[in-house]
């Protein structure tokens, strides 16, 4: 009985990666384009909001996926890390200027999951999801601060 569970437990792993894999049109489509963070509709725990967020995701030639971002943080600093790319179906972020490994997950259409481990260790997760009208986008992150505290924020993104 055991064997039997294991094997539909692997069949059902099996048959939605593999449908995940034949739906590649859906899986970035509705992110691309130009996000404005709305920070009077998001929530912040144990960071300061930014005063202005803008992110921008385009399909490069090569397959993968480009975000650039222009980010002015509460004190009129400007975030230095605007341009960050992975492959269209999920995997590791390039172009982080920060300790870690960076990992996209696609889940479904309209739905992504962000995931950094440093040393080996996850200390974050950002859970974006596009809203069935594609004019909202929600981004829930809650990770380990510098100072090893928590952190976490509920955003929301308007299209632009």
């Amino acid at each position: 009985m055991r064997i039997l569970s294991l094997t539909v437990c692997y069949l059902v792993t099996v048959l939605t990666a593999g449908h995940a894999l034949a739906q590649p049109a859906k899986n970035v489509d509705v992110l691309l384009g130009t996000w404005k963070l709305d920070v009077s509709r998001s929530t912040f725990s144990g960071i300061k909001p930014p005063r202005e967020f803008v992110e921008t995701y385009r399909e490069l030639a090569n397959g993968e996926i480009e975000r650039t971002a222009t980010e002015i943080r509460a004190d009129g600093s400007v975030n230095p890390h605007v341009r960050i790319t992975w492959p269209r179906r999920g995997g590791v972020i390039k172009g982080v200027n920060r300790p870690g490994t960076f990992i996209q997950t696609y889940i479904g259409p309209g739905e992504w999951l962000v995931t950094t481990l440093l040393d080996g260790v996850q200390v974050s997760a950002r859970h974006k999801v596009v809203a069935a009208d594609g004019r909202t986008m929600t981004q829930a992150y809650r990770g380990i601060g510098r100072n090893g505290n928590p952190i976490s924020s509920d955003q929301v993104w308007i299209r632009q």
